[in-house]
């Protein structure tokens, strides 16, 4: 939408955009004290209505005059602006943590959206809570994407949506042993897993590897109950290797194993130098007592 304003007397008089007239809402202001006589305003910042009207008010200087847009102009409506106040991409979730999901939304014909309209749902446990600040004591364990939405009075959503991970269990006492093998030898990793969450529930105890994820073993454990999660893995690669459960981080080495025949090929290497060295000094001593004779 470009606006435009001229003055007889003066070509560049400055001039203001205040409240465009609308006979269902009240808009604000568009842009105040501008000195161009154009003004381009992009239609996708204002609020929508079926009779949206400009009013442009000029000055320069000594006189002020007003006017307003022939006819009025479609601006179509908007979804509500969603934001998650409390959770950010990637959180980890941990036992013992009161849930409380906070958030709001604003509309740009509504205003703020009520609480009401606000509506928490999760792709795996379904519909969490409405409202500002929702209180979420059973999120089960794993991967979520937690989405809030909200709905202005024209029925239009807006949506902000988030990927966390519920933890149930704390974690403790992590064995590996033992520490130093050989290529495929087997290593024994054990944790205690222990259910603090305050209710009973089941959760996948993930055992990482150099980052990546090796096994899993399902645990369904009662509050405040605890067990053992055993794990037996191997590997063929020299080096050590990076261990990771629930947060709790170890290592084990694999050593190279020992090679017959580098040693074979090293011994060879030596006593074919030896004798070549020996036939050389064989060979002068040799020529030396022929010279002599």
């Amino acid at each position: 939408m470009l606006i435009s304003s001229t003055n007889p007397a003066r070509s560049r008089a400055p001039f203001s955009l205040p409240p465009a007239v609308d006979t269902t809402h009240s808009m604000p202001s568009l842009a105040v004290s501008l000195s161009s006589n154009n003004y381009e305003i992009d239609a996708s910042d204002l609020p929508g209505s079926d009779n949206a009207l400009v009013m442009v008010q000029v000055s320069d200087g000594v006189n002020t005059t007003t006017d307003v847009s022939d006819a009025p102009f479609y601006v179509p409506e908007k979804a509500p602006l969603v934001f998650m106040l409390r959770l950010e991409e990637g959180d980890r979730l941990l036992p013992g943590e009161p849930l409380i999901f906070s958030g709001l939304a604003t509309d740009p014909e509504d205003g703020p959206i009520p609480d009401e309209s606000l509506a928490w749902f999760s792709d795996v446990d379904g519909p969490l809570g409405v409202g500002t600040d929702v209180l979420v004591d059973t999120l089960s364990c794993g991967a979520h994407e937690i989405t809030l939405r909200a709905t202005d009075s024209s029925g239009m959503e807006g949506i902000a949506t988030v990927n966390v991970y519920r933890e149930l269990f704390e974690y403790t006492d992590l064995s590996i042993y033992p520490s130093v093998v050989g290529p495929d030898e087997s290593v024994n990793i054990t944790v205690e897993v222990n259910n603090i969450s305050g209710f009973n529930g089941s959760c996948a105890v993930k055992l990482l590897i150099d980052g990546v994820e090796e096994a899993t073993q399902d645990i369904t454990l009662a509050s405040g109950a605890s067990d053992t999660a055993t794990f037996m893995v191997s590997e063929d690669s020299a080096g050590v290797h990076a261990i990771e459960i629930g947060g709790l981080v170890g290592e084990f080495t694999v050593e190279a194993p020992f090679s017959w025949a580098l040693v074979g090929g090293i011994i060879g290497g030596v006593l074919v130098i030896l004798a070549a060295t020996a036939a050389l000094v064989y060979l002068r001593a040799f020529r030396k007592r022929k010279m002599s004779a």
